[in-house]
């Protein structure tokens, strides 16, 4: 038995002389690991909480009337932090108040930014669906109604309801009845009313028209 002992002392003491550097070596690295992806989180949220700091700060001065110091914030929020959420948050929040505004063009460019680079879907199709009303405020109702035929997931009924509202002005009716009625289907309770009175008003003048 001594001897199985000794033996075995023997093979693990010269096992260890072979070994031991890179047993010492991935014990170093797996600590720095540790380490690095601490201080890797740490400057993440460091980051996050700048921007949403930038954000808050741009929304104060939307609020405000403040647009041109709302624009700068942005434009700083875009420049140091244009893959966080809060950018695209920023980019769709100046775009209200540019559209409010009148400043369909401004307001345009920066809902095209707004569904480029969110990257949540749902958020890239409420800036998709938010672009075609502006265009559509623009006087570009094709290129409004061409978006509006994109998927727009979550946004589905309301995409149908402004795809029957430019119908509509288009004195398309029969297509805009449709329209409402799809939008109808997958409504919220609290559109339904709204959308059933666009419908009654169809048929109304479509009554009228006939009488």
């Amino acid at each position: 038995m001594a001897y199985d002992e000794d033996e075995q002392q023997a093979r693990f003491q010269q096992w260890w002389q072979e070994n031991w550097k890179a047993l010492a070596a991935g014990l170093v690295i797996g600590i720095g690991g540790i380490f690095g992806w601490n201080a890797w989180q740490s400057h993440q949220e460091q980051q996050a909480e700048v921007a949403s700091t930038l954000f808050s700060e741009m929304s104060a001065a939307v609020d405000a009337g403040q647009l041109q110091k709302a624009t700068e914030l942005h434009q700083g929020l875009i420049d140091a932090h244009g893959g966080s959420p809060y950018a695209v948050a920023a980019s769709m929040r100046l775009a209200a108040a540019r559209a409010s505004g009148g400043e369909f063009e401004a307001a345009a460019a920066l809902l095209r930014w707004s569904k480029e680079h969110a990257d949540d879907s749902a958020l890239s199709q409420l800036a998709q669906l938010r672009l075609a009303r502006v265009l559509w405020a623009q006087g570009d109702a094709e290129a409004a109604l061409e978006l509006l035929d994109q998927e727009l997931g979550p946004y589905t009924s309301a995409a149908a309801e402004l795809r029957g509202d430019i119908l509509v002005a288009q004195d398309k009716r029969a297509e805009a009845r449709s329209a409402y009625a799809q939008a109808l289907a997958s409504a919220p309770r609290e559109a339904r009313e709204l959308l059933q009175q666009k419908l009654d008003d169809l048929a109304d003048a479509a009554e009228a028209q006939d009488a």
